[in-house]
């Protein structure tokens, strides 16, 4: 649908998984979860997409995967990187776009994610038990950065749709 109907898609985390994995690539667990915050980097291609025109190029961002895309879909690009997830951001065509981390935090996010069972553990096992205790305190002040983050992607998101008729 992504491809035969043109239409805009923005995928995080699972829904960067799912634009991957509907169109022919492959998603697969990762060796060790990638969970709290990590630093990832824009290839060339990302640093010409204008849905991160106003990013830097190099980014603080937040995770909390276990699985990764493997394989791109034909036509993919990978926008974003870093050691443990290659493919950290991707574009496939011009108007679909995926992303592994999360720009969506809020203050509750952890709270709310640590109270799944799974969650919690994925988080435990990746961090330890003392630093996964302390990751939403240690969150909270990039908390207005993420959410300028996110303003941003959301502003060149819109910007590349067409205009109402």
């Amino acid at each position: 649908m992504v491809r035969d109907l043109g239409k805009p898609y923005f995928g995080i985390c699972l829904g960067h998984q799912l634009l991957a994995q509907a169109l022919g690539g492959h998603v697969g667990l990762m060796k060790e979860p990638e969970v709290g915050l990590a630093t990832i980097h824009l290839t060339e291609e990302g640093q010409h997409d204008t849905l991160f025109s106003k990013t830097p190029h190099e980014m603080e961002i937040f995770q909390w995967h276990g699985a990764e895309v493997q394989t791109l879909p034909e036509g993919a690009v990978i926008l974003a990187a870093n050691a443990a997830c290659p493919v950290q951001a991707m574009r496939v065509g011009p108007h679909a776009w995926g992303l592994q981390y999360h720009v969506e935090m809020t203050d509750t996010t952890v709270a709310e994610w640590s109270a799944i069972p799974e969650y919690k553990a994925s988080m435990e096992k990746a961090l330890g038990v003392e630093r996964a205790a302390g990751l939403e305190s240690t969150l909270a002040p990039l908390l207005p950065g993420f959410n300028a983050m996110a303003h941003n992607l959301n502003e060149s998101l819109f910007a590349r749709l067409p205009p109402h008729s």
